[in-house]
């Protein structure tokens, strides 16, 4: 653990002062374990006063969207402070059941599973500065392990490319296709990944001003695996069963979102090969239409009637 003398600003984010850099004897970039750190409600109240640009950290223990809000953003590599770590910079989203206050130690507790060491800092959500607005970027499996690549794009003045790149780790992104950016004002675009990786891969678009000038979007993570759904009763009153058959093991985190798009809650799911039951209870969620997406792109969205 260790703290800069202030909170910093980087890639359009505030930073916490107080950082974990964790780095394993073997295995630095692919080693995987559950990490669990720790807060106290003045180091967030801090937090909270020195950002004016995303959303706040939670103001006390029963702020739920404060929760919402949080990220733990993960430098790859061995570094001292933002922008001098080697590797890829990874946001990442804790469950929210999984950022808990400790009324005995009166700390907040936030754990989530990583994949490869390096930098560990607290930040809120937002978006980093891009020449473009991006609207959206999606990963999606599709037929014959191929993945299909989507983003839309707005405000692209004086953008010359978009580059695919891919990587299995997180780390060592590779180029894998390229396009040319289009001249309208708003476009969607797609990309056809047909040698898609099996199990995990990671995309990033590399963005190429016309002034050669270079920026990425936020990566985006899709899982190769096999995955078939099915879930009833259809509509629902109370509590709705999910199915879900996987050729091989596998960590998601699925999320309960309404009409409006906003996320409801989120639910971690430890998927074994075979088939897995999944359950929600939806009884307390007022009638209307909702969805139920996979983190990892497992599946296609699931849409719920709630009565």
């Amino acid at each position: 653990m260790r703290y800069s003398p202030a909170a910093t600003v980087y890639n359009g984010r505030t930073l916490a002062k107080k950082h974990f850099d964790v780095e394993p004897m073997l295995n630095a970039e692919e080693a995987t374990a559950t990490l669990t750190v720790y807060f106290s409600q003045a180091e967030l109240n801090e937090y909270n006063l020195a950002d004016n640009i995303n959303g706040d950290l939670p103001t006390g223990p029963s702020d739920i969207l404060g929760k919402t809000s949080l990220r733990i953003i993960q430098f790859h590599g061995v570094g001292t402070a933002p922008g001098n770590y080697p590797g890829t910079e990874v946001v990442i989203d804790p469950d929210d059941e999984n950022i808990v206050w400790n009324a005995n130690g009166n700390y907040w507790e936030v754990s989530f599973d990583v994949t490869g060491f390096s930098g560990f800092y607290l930040s809120s959500a937002a978006r980093a500065v891009l020449p473009v607005t991006l609207v959206h970027f999606t990963a999606q499996p599709v037929n014959s392990g191929h993945v299909s690549l989507q983003w839309k794009v707005a405000q692209q003045q004086g953008i010359k490319s978009y580059v695919v790149e891919r990587s299995a780790t997180t780390n060592n992104f590779i180029a894998i296709g390229s396009v040319m950016a289009n001249t309208q004002h708003e476009f969607t675009y797609q990309w056809i990944d047909e040698m898609g990786l099996s199990g995990k891969s990671f995309y990033r678009l590399k963005i190429i001003d016309a002034d050669g000038s270079i920026s990425y979007s936020p990566v985006v993570l899709v899982s190769n695996i096999k995955i078939t759904t099915s879930y009833y009763p259809n509509p629902v009153q109370s509590l709705v069963n999910i199915s879900i058959e996987a050729t091989q093991n596998e960590t998601d985190r699925l999320q309960l979102i309404n009409s409006e798009g906003k996320t409801i809650t989120t639910k971690k799911v430890d998927l074994k090969t075979g088939n897995n039951n999944v359950t929600w209870n939806m009884a307390a969620l007022p009638a209307g239409n909702y969805f139920i997406s996979s983190s990892n792109g497992l599946f296609p969205v699931l849409k719920i009637v709630k009565q």
